[in-house]
C-alpha cells in the first residue's frame, strides 16, 4: 500500500536548506473502473427516465388536443343559444369555423385549433371533453381517432 503522505527531505548547502521536492507525487484524476461506473449509473438512470419523459411529452399533446376541443365546444355551444338554427354535431369543426354567421363565437378557436383535424366532427370534441379515449399523431400531435371510432376518423394514408 502506498503511504499518502508525501515525505519531506531536506538537502543542506551551506547556510540553505532546500526542500527536496519528491518524483513520486500523487496522481489526481479517475480510474478507468470509475469512469465505467459512472457511465453505467448514468446508462441506467436514461433507461430508466426516457421512457418516462416520453410519456410525459405524449400527455402533454393529448391535453393539447382536449383544451381545442373544449374551446370548440364552448364555441358552439354559446353560438346554440344564441341561434335559431343550431350547429348540428355532425357537422365537422372546419366547416362550423367557416360559417359566417357562426365567426364570432369562433374569434379565438379559430387561431388554436392546430391540433384537431380537419376531418373532426363536432360530437368527437363533445366526447373528447367527456373524457372518452383517443389516438393522436406522435410526431405531429394532432388529433387521429376516437378508440371507439368515430365520424371523424382519417384514414391511415392521409394523416398528417
Amino acid at each position: 500500500m502506498r503511504n499518502n503522505k508525501a515525505q519531506k527531505q531536506y538537502i543542506r548547502k551551506g547556510n540553505l536548506i532546500y526542500l527536496k521536492r519528491s518524483r513520486d507525487k500523487k496522481k489526481k484524476g479517475f480510474t478507468l473502473i470509475e469512469l465505467i461506473a459512472v457511465i453505467a449509473i448514468i446508462g441506467m438512470m436514461a433507461s430508466i427516465l426516457l421512457p418516462k419523459f416520453t410519456n410525459y411529452m405524449s400527455e402533454a399533446k393529448k391535453l393539447k388536443v382536449v383544451e381545442q376541443s373544449r374551446k370548440v365546444v364552448m364555441a358552439v355551444e354559446s353560438y346554440n343559444m344564441k341561434a335559431n338554427s343550431p350547429i348540428k354535431e355532425t357537422e365537422k369543426v372546419s366547416d362550423a369555423k367557416g360559417n359566417s354567421k357562426v365567426t364570432k363565437y369562433f374569434e379565438d378557436v379559430d387561431k388554436e385549433t392546430d391540433k384537431l383535424s380537419d376531418n373532426m366532427s363536432i360530437q368527437d370534441c363533445y366526447r373528447i371533453v367527456s373524457g372518452e379515449e383517443f389516438s393522436i399523431n406522435p410526431e405531429t400531435g394532432v388529433f387521429t381517432n376516437l378508440e371507439g371510432g368515430a365520424s371523424g376518423d382519417i384514414p391511415q394514408s392521409k394523416q398528417p
